[in-house]
């Protein structure tokens, strides 16, 4: 300011301009017209001084011109002569406050008595807060730290004309306000608050706002006041009217009071309080079949009352009669004496003018029939009493100093009715009551707008500490940069606008989106005789009977059960109920003259062309992200912006229908009103809107057409289609994101990268549809086809499921076609999933979505199956925690300055709720309470939000960098803009060549430089989605896999199909050998075809293509040789292989040793414990991944030692059964073939069948190593793959044969029970490896190939285990039973000193040397009763 006071330049007129006392140096001039119309100039005005060269001549020329004072205009100029009466408080921050203390006087400029309603006790609870503030009490304690808050009080006198002339002549400095110490100079008024009626607070904010102070109510309840253009500077502590319209539309229908009549009064309140109950009855289907106005401000007069009340006689049927009037008090004591009124049965509803109080019981006093039949209730501002304000006015009391205060006197007079020292003729008694402070009186109940006073300071005081914090930080006291702000005043405002405190009614108070309260209403009935502390007339009292709070729901007590009679069953109603028909637009305007017009598709079309349901979705969030990006851009925290640049919004809904842009678009150019806008005026001024934001292809393309003729900027988040390339009729378009032929080069480039080359087309018979078509079919060359787009189909804008099922029919019949691109609207998308279902058809397309389809969970829901593996394509973008925030305080109290019906819409339809007495009637079932969030879960965040933002962002940087307006410092932009000649052209240039950061602070690492190209789109590259199953959760999500800014940034091993386990990639390729018809651009046909080809080869990605069948396969592992022992199956059973073969190792050495051997079978025991010990050595061999050595020895190894135990096993058996029908076992001769070393080479024989079989397979087909594709592996399998593991199973197929004579032979010998039934165990031993063998062999020639192996490995693990526990474990167990059995012989043997060889086993086991002959048995280990043979 110190700056702008030393300052002086050249004006445009060549003149010098500088400030003098922060005035202008500039002089007015003093015209007289004379009788012939021409102006003369008779004298000037400056600095205070006039200056009338021929003051003489012209006085006489006036002389006979009558102008002066007399009667009650002497008294008027008395009273305005500058010498009012005040009370003032210093301090570092002032506040006025406006009081009726007094009423009216006999004229507007004079003062009356003492005004005991809303008047003097108001005032006295302003001086309680402000003493609370300034003492630190409560929520004050830390808050303005080092600042007091001064008050400045004036008396108006409950006339609205005075108290705006008041306010102008104080701040026109025409009259002083002094005190014996301070000089009290308007420019320290920071904020205003009051007056109490809405008449004198419009004239107050008149004056203020061309001042730009703050204002704050505490008992206007206007709806005009909510008007921001014109008050922009108002805001009130109380409700306004228009939430008691609600009120009273929720009482009517609550007691379905549908015929009723409408009393009301040409007032501010009356007006247009008015206006919002007439406008809200119809919508909720409230028939209004008389409404009369009655008188001016103010009482009315008898006459006129009673000619009102018997015109209701007019309609008998509307009983019900809802009075909307400053002061209905002589309207309902007229109505009171009238017969016909009680007879007929006539019922009073008034608003909060009758009222709550002591003036309410006063009220009653007229109106005693109307309470006895109970046909009156009211409506009163919700309150609460502070008894701290009743204990400060019981302190005060008549003293030396408060007697001297002329307020008090009168007041303490009038309200004990005595007088205070002296008696008067009005109060001839003495007051004697010296010790009692006014809340002892008999008259006193606290004011009901004793709370709303106090949330006006309290609210002051709090928003006035955050701008002090904000701007100063802990500064003890207001800094420097603060007080000389010339902007400090806005800064206490917006501040205050935001401040939350919990008051005396236990609720939070705020001011909602319009300035207004967050309060609601309470429901009065007067009613007699009951108990009350204070009674009015005849002991009637008012009884609290329900209440419309905060969330403006309607709460009756249950016992309040009217019987009035007032509906349109009952008589006839002749109102029309026109259809809803949501609000054509929002507004939200800039306070600098900065609008953008945001244009899209709030509500969907019906097809009678009328609004449909809102769209809640992709439309409704931008329209968010378009106000959420200009309060971004107006708060400015990083300060890049110029001060003056301030935008405003006006959103238009087009409801789906392109050709409303060209009705409400030429209003808005025009300056005319919007079509079927009732009472409808200018929007905003024309030359205030710098540009347009637009959604969708179509609606840009419209809005296009009539911008660009005229040269008016228009940019658009959404609109894709190629069509808007053409400069040469869209010159001044611009766009956020790139055109339908850049995505559909990524498509191309997507097929190229997954070799789909045998591709469908669907797209929507429009212009987004048809041009995208177009593009992706000029990519297919005709001389050297890359692609092959066998079929492109239309679905007509308005198809149906039945269309839909039609294209999915065609789709289903190209064969090798799989891969369906969409270029369809996003209602398609749906449908062709939907008929896909239908179908039976899931999994069979691979879909690639174009933007329209992008990652919208909307579209898919409830056919996930049919998207499973899609690929999406979406516009770049990045998800918004800062927006998210902003629309999280969206509630109920809070509708961000969205129309109030487009709000309950919405608001309905996201939390599944009935709003009661809204306009937009739903079924849900639930009602809402108004304490309904927004949650995380709800905001499915839209791929265009932040493309909404950037558009935001882009034309507010481009007017913050028009060069002329950067230079000129002493002008706002929007004047600076009004200046320049090529002011259209200008605003084009700064947008296309602006560039910014994208949310920095709130994307962080994420964010992005944005600029337009010269073509005039963002080149912002895409994101690419796959729709798939999360294999964590089960639930379908969209992953980004890849993304193109230029160049495609995507890896095919990221993709995943329908499949859990199938990771290789989908095929849509023309079948080899056969010829493919393919579409190009302007109809033509082109052939394409493959021919079989060589082996897989391999892409850079590492993928493995099939050039045959095009199939592609992403490899994620090639398996070395021990892979497997990781493997918890491989650690397993090779532990117990091992464990195996170094416990048969061990007994074998053990019964090596231990065992005496005397000849027969027990050689072929030990060739068995020999082939078992290199059955579980072979299990590693299987275990292990094949390898070219490997796979020789599992060929030869395999039918190797599984020939040596089954050999061992078969020869055996043989001689059991030899030996089966021997009586005597020492008959038994094993001599020639059958002595031991016979039986050995008889076994040793089969098992050289086996080596020559496998010798001869090793021979004619050499063992090697092949990897083939399994699992997204390279597998290695033993060659050949294709018959390798039959080979394996054929190969022991002479096993498989002496399994079978084995079982044979052991079922003849079964009956031998010779040797502890040695035959049946060697049988068993043979039958229980069978089912192995029928396992193993199936699984290894029908499993999966990870599993073959293992089955192998496994069955020998098995096998050698039964054979080892049938075999040497057993013959391991009887030895050990025969040796406990020889030591107790021993032992029996020493006791009788006599050997009995008759004992059962004492001649078997005799070793001693005997003369025996080779045919013997004596002393042969076969005649060894616990075991025979091994």
């Amino acid at each position: 300011m110190a700056n702008m006071d030393a300052m002086s330049f050249m004006d445009v007129a060549g003149s010098g301009f500088n400030f003098i006392n922060r005035e202008a140096n500039r002089k007015l001039t003093i015209t007289q017209i004379q009788t012939d119309g021409v102006e003369k100039q008779v004298g000037t005005f400056e600095f205070g001084e006039l200056d009338i060269p021929l003051r003489e001549t012209l006085m006489e020329n006036y002389r006979n011109v009558p102008s002066t004072c007399v009667g009650e205009c002497s008294q008027c100029k008395k009273d305005s002569s500058g010498e009012e009466e005040f009370i003032y408080v210093a301090g570092d921050v002032h506040i006025a406050a406006l009081f009726d203390i007094h009423k009216m006087g006999g004229t507007p400029y004079t003062c009356g008595d003492i005004n005991s309603v809303h008047g003097f006790q108001l005032m006295e609870a302003f001086n309680w807060s402000m003493n609370y503030v300034n003492s630190k009490q409560g929520i004050f304690h830390d808050k303005l730290m080092g600042v007091k808050l001064g008050s400045l009080i004036f008396d108006v006198c409950s006339s609205p004309v005075r108290a705006g002339n008041l306010v102008a002549n104080y701040h026109a400095r025409n009259f002083p306000i002094r005190t014996t110490d301070y000089r009290i100079d308007p420019s320290l008024i920071d904020l205003y608050i009051g007056p109490m009626t809405s008449e004198a607070s419009i004239r107050v904010a008149d004056v203020l706002n061309e001042l730009g102070i703050p204002q704050i109510g505490y008992g206007a309840s206007s709806v005009e006041l909510m008007d921001r253009d014109n008050y922009p500077y108002f805001i009130r502590t109380v409700p306004a009217d228009d939430k008691q319209a609600r009120a009273l539309i929720a009482v009517l229908k609550k007691y379905q009071f549908n015929n009723i009549q409408l009393i009301s009064q040409n007032s501010s309140d009356g007006e247009y309080a008015r206006d919002e109950f007439l406008r809200l009855a119809p919508l909720n289907k409230i028939c209004v079949s008389g409404q009369y106005v009655v008188g001016q401000d103010g009482n009315i007069k008898a006459d006129d009352a009673r000619l009102t009340l018997h015109r209701l006689q007019q309609k008998p049927d509307a009983r019900v009669v809802v009075v909307i009037m400053n002061d209905p008090t002589t309207l309902l004591q007229e109505a009171n004496k009238l017969d016909f009124i009680i007879k007929d049965g006539f019922a009073f509803i008034a608003t909060d003018k009758l009222g709550f109080g002591m003036a309410g019981y006063e009220n009653l006093a007229g109106v005693d029939r109307l309470i006895g039949e109970r046909r009156l209730i009211t409506l009163e501002v919700e309150s609460a009493d502070y008894p701290e304000v009743d204990a400060f006015f019981e302190n005060i009391k008549p003293n030396k100093t408060n007697v001297q205060d002329k307020w008090f006197r009168e007041f303490y007079e009038h309200i004990y009715n005595c007088s205070i020292n002296i008696p008067t003729p009005k109060f001839p008694r003495v007051c004697n009551q010296y010790t009692l402070g006014y809340s002892r009186a008999e008259k006193y109940i606290q004011d009901p707008y004793t709370l709303y006073v106090i949330n006006a300071v309290f609210a002051a005081a709090l928003g006035i500490d955050k701008t002090i914090v904000r701007m100063c930080g802990r500064f003890n006291g207001i800094c420097p940069i603060l007080l000389d702000n010339g902007e400090k005043r806005n800064m206490f405002l917006e501040d205050i606008k935001t401040v939350s405190f919990i008051d005396r009614t236990n609720q939070p108070f705020y001011f909602t989106e319009d300035g207004s309260s967050d309060r609601g209403f309470h429901l009065y009935e007067p009613q007699k005789a009951g108990m009350s502390l204070h009674s009015g007339a005849d002991g009637y009292y008012w009884e609290d009977i329900g209440s419309y709070n905060d969330s403006h729901y309607l709460k009756m007590d249950v016992e309040y059960k009217p019987t009035w009679v007032a509906n349109c069953s009952v008589g006839q109603c002749l109102c029309e109920f026109p259809g809803y028909q949501p609000s054509r637009y929002m507004k939200k305007p800039s306070p600098n003259d900065l609008n953008i017009v945001f244009v899209s598709d709030i509500h969907n079309a019906q097809q009678d062309g009328t609004c449909g349901s809102i769209d809640t979705g992709s439309n409704m969030q931008n329209l968010l992200a378009f106000l959420y990006a200009i309060e971004l851009v107006n708060a400015n925290k990083d300060l890049k912006f110029q001060a003056s640049l301030k935008l405003g919004g006006v959103a238009l809904d087009t409801c789906s229908q392109p050709n409303r842009i060209g009705e409400d678009v030429y209003s808005l150019l025009s300056g005319e009103p919007f079509c079927s806008v009732k009472d409808g005026g200018q929007v905003v001024s024309p030359s205030t809107v710098v540009a347009y934001m637009v959604s969708n292809s179509a609606n840009s393309i419209a809005l296009s057409s009539m911008l660009s003729p005229l040269q008016i900027t228009s940019v658009s988040m959404s609109a894709t289609t190629v069509e808007l390339n053409d400069k040469l009729q869209h010159q001044y378009f611009l766009r956020t994101v790139p055109p339908d032929n850049i995505q559909a080069m990524v498509i191309a480039q997507i097929l190229k990268k997954f070799s789909w080359d045998y591709v469908s087309i669907v797209y929507s018979d429009n212009t987004y549809g048809r041009s995208a078509r177009d593009t992706l079919l000029s990519l297919a060359d005709p001389e050297n086809p890359e692609y092959c787009f066998h079929k492109t189909i239309a679905m007509p804008l308005n198809g149906d499921l039945t269309k839909a099922k039609s294209v999915i029919d065609q789709l289903n019949q190209q064969i090798g076609s799989r891969v369906v691109v969409t270029f369809v609207n996003p209602e398609h998308v749906t449908l062709l999933l939907q008929a896909t279902t239908e179908k039976g058809l899931n999994h069979r397309f691979i879909w690639i979505g174009s933007d329209t389809w992008a990652n919208n969970y909307h579209l898919i829901n409830r056919y996930e199956e049919a998207a499973a593996g899609a690929l999406t394509i979406q516009i770049r973008s990045e998800y918004s925690e800062g927006f998210k925030n902003f629309v999280k305080r969206f509630n109920y109290s809070n509708p961000m300055g969205l129309p109030r019906d487009w709000f309950e819409d919405i608001y309905q339809t996201v939390h599944q709720c009935r709003i009661l007495g809204s306009a937009i009637q739903k079924a849900y079932t639930s009602i809402c309470t108004g304490t309904e969030k927004f949650t995380d879960e709800m905001i499915n965040q839209d791929a265009y939000v932040l493309h909404t933002i950037m558009a935001v962002f882009q034309i507010a940087n481009g007017l913050n960098q028009i060069d002329q307006c950067r230079q000129s410092t002493s002008i706002g932009i929007a004047s600076c803009l009004s200046t320049l000649k090529n002011r259209k052209q200008t605003i084009y240039d700064s947008v296309l060549n602006a560039q910014h950061d994208v949310l920095p602070s709130d994307l962080k690492d994420r964010s992005f430089n944005f600029k337009f190209t010269p073509e005039g789109y963002g080149e912002i590259g895409y994101n690419i989605y796959n729709f798939r199953r999360n294999l964590t959760s089960g639930q379908y999500e969209y992953i980004k896999i890849g993304s193109s800014t230029g160049d495609l940034r995507l890896d095919p091993r990221d993709y995943k199909s329908y499949s859990f386990t199938d990771q290789s990639l989908p095929v849509s390729r023309c079948q080899v050998g056969t010829t493919c018809t393919c579409e190009g651009t302007n109809n033509e046909k082109f052939s394409f075809s493959r021919e079989e080809s060589g082996e897989y080869v391999v892409s850079k990605e590492g993928q493995y293509a099939d050039p045959n069948t095009g199939r592609l396969v992403t490899i994620v592992d090639t398996p070395q040789s021990a892979d497997r022992f990781k493997n918890i199956w491989g650690v397993i059973v090779a532990t117990l292989a091992a464990i195996g073969a170094f416990a048969t190792l061990c007994m074998f050495i053990y019964l090596l040793v231990v065992y005496p051997v005397r000849g027969g079978t027990t050689i072929l025991g030990y060739m068995l414990c020999f082939g078992i010990i290199l059955m579980y050595i072979l299990v590693f061999a299987f275990i292990v991944h094949a390898s070219e050595k490997i796979c020789g020895l599992r060929r030869f190894s395999l039918g190797f030692v599984y020939s040596i135990a089954y050999s061992a096993l078969f020869v055996k058996l043989i001689d059991c059964w030899r030996t089966k029908d021997k009586e005597d076992i020492y008959l038994v001769k094993y001599n020639k073939i059958g002595n031991p070393w016979g039986l050995f080479f008889s076994a040793c024989l089969l098992v050289l069948v086996q080596v020559m079989i496998n010798a001869e397979w090793l021979i004619l087909e050499a063992p090697n190593m092949e990897r083939v594709i399994y699992n997204n592996m390279l597998w290695p399998r033993c060659t050949p793959d294709d018959f390798y593991d039959e080979g394996l199973i054929m190969s022991n197929i002479f096993i498989m044969f002496l399994i079978f004579l084995s079982i044979i032979v052991g079922l003849f010998a079964f009956g031998n029970e010779k040797n502890h039934w040695d035959c049946r165990w060697l049988t068993g031993c043979v039958v229980l490896t069978v089912p192995c063998w029928m396992v193993w062999c199936l699984v290894a020639a029908l499993g999966e190939y990870k599993t073959r192996d293992a089955a192998v490995a496994i069955g020998l693990l098995y096998n050698a285990t039964v054979m080892l526990m049938c075999g040497p474990f057993r013959k391991l167990y009887l030895l050990h039973k025969y040796q406990a059995l020889v030591e107790e012989e021993e032992r029996k043997s020493a006791r009788g000193s006599q050997r009995d060889y008759n004992s059962m086993y004492g001649a078997q086991y005799d070793n001693a040397p005997h003369m025996l002959d080779n045919g013997s048995t004596l002393g042969h280990d076969d005649v060894f009763a616990y075991d025979a043979k091994m």
